[in-house]
């Protein structure tokens, strides 16, 4: 389905193969989706009411709202502003969520083999259940990657707040440093100008995680750690 224009409403049952391109979205409501959808501007809100939310989503510009209320996060969305709130009512974020500025709040049941990555900041992270073999990363530019730190000076970057209910385990979370070689963010360096983190609350912590990537860490300050 191929939109030459904005597209004020988008409503079914299921949305399957093939793809959306549209120059804004004001409002869609499907069922469940697995396919790629691609919007020139912006998306305010995207309700997925009964299943999983599969395929790529891509946004030039932001996202309001993406509300998945009974389904998982198995796709990717990558969005060129911001994201104001990912929610999922009992569902897991096990795809790769990406914002080139900031994502306000992000919340799940699980975040399970999840990448999750802003340039900026990222407001609150609640999770009910159990954060596992995921990498939250504030400040570094997965698109320059390690091989230049072109304008990551002026970023300063921050985590308010990270609550995890159930279990932490085999997981990453960096503000304002980049990895070394082999993707470890825990052995890394300074990348930002500053990296900061309000406060995290874990339920229980996994200490057994062989030989992944294990820790929190950022730049400069941590404010608090229960």
């Amino acid at each position: 389905i191929d939109i030459d224009g904005s597209l004020r409403q988008f409503q079914a049952i299921q949305f399957s193969g093939g793809s959306l391109v549209s120059n804004d979205i004001a409002q869609m409501r499907v069922g469940e989706i697995n396919a790629d959808i691609e919007v020139a501007g912006n998306i305010d809100k995207l309700n997925v009411s009964a299943g999983n939310m599969e395929g790529n989503v891509y946004v030039e510009g932001s996202i309001g709202s993406v509300n998945i209320s009974k389904g998982d996060l198995t796709g990717d969305i990558t969005v060129t502003d911001s994201i104001d709130k990912l929610l999922l009512g009992k569902g897991t974020i096990s795809g790769d969520v990406t914002s080139q500025n900031s994502i306000k709040q992000i919340k799940t049941v699980n975040i399970e083999q999840a990448s999750i990555y802003a340039r900026y900041g990222i407001g609150r992270i609640n999770v009910s259940n159990d954060l596992n073999a995921s990498i939250i990363s504030i400040g570094y530019d997965t698109e320059l990657g390690g091989n230049s730190k072109a304008n990551s000076g002026e970023i300063n970057a921050s985590l308010g707040t990270l609550n995890v209910k159930g279990t932490f385990a085999a997981s990453t979370i960096a503000v304002g440093v980049d990895p070394d070689e082999s993707g470890n963010f825990i052995e890394g360096s300074e990348y930002n100008d500053s990296g900061t983190i309000g406060s995290v609350r874990l339920g229980n912590i996994e200490t057994n995680n062989q030989n992944d990537p294990f820790g929190i860490i950022a730049k400069d300050d941590m404010n608090r750690l229960r």
